[in-house]
């Protein structure tokens, strides 16, 4: 399969920039486009958090995909994070859906957040899940390759 049109979701932090250096490897691979989206949630927003967070996402789009054209997608949404996720991949096409797994709501025995299990679980698409590599486990995997 063929992974050109790629979709990777971001909250802006520290830990979701791990995920962006895969997807660019595989666009440039294949002359693929990257589309980064956000979520900002309706609790989470004032109009004017969304322009930070916009312009925030623009910044990340310019400065971390070195010079790949991104386009950057910003969605104020009532509904949970994952569910907007999928909404938007239901009017786009993607062949892969990037994203890393932050474990804030983990079930202790999957180690993978409630955000990333309900797209892996409901995705129409593969899925690449990045761990959190400031979990001490996957901290000391990857050092050690």
């Amino acid at each position: 399969m063929l992974f050109d049109s790629i979709l990777v979701t971001t909250d802006l932090s520290q830990a979701s920039t791990i995920a962006f250096d895969l997807a660019l490897y595989q666009a440039k691979a294949v002359n693929g486009r990257i589309t980064l989206l956000s979520v900002l949630s309706e609790e989470e927003g004032t109009l004017l958090n969304k322009k930070d967070q916009e312009e925030q996402l623009n910044e990340f789009a310019q400065s971390r995909f070195h010079q790949t054209p991104v386009t950057p997608v910003l969605i104020h949404s009532k509904l949970p994070a994952a569910e907007a996720i999928l909404n938007f991949c239901e009017n786009e096409v993607f062949n892969l859906i990037v994203l890393s797994s932050h474990g804030k709501t983990a079930d202790r025995s999957i180690q993978i957040g409630s955000v990333a299990k309900t797209i892996l679980h409901h995705s129409s698409c593969p899925v690449l899940l990045i761990p959190n590599f400031s979990d001490l486990r996957y901290s000391q995997l990857h050092n050690s390759v």
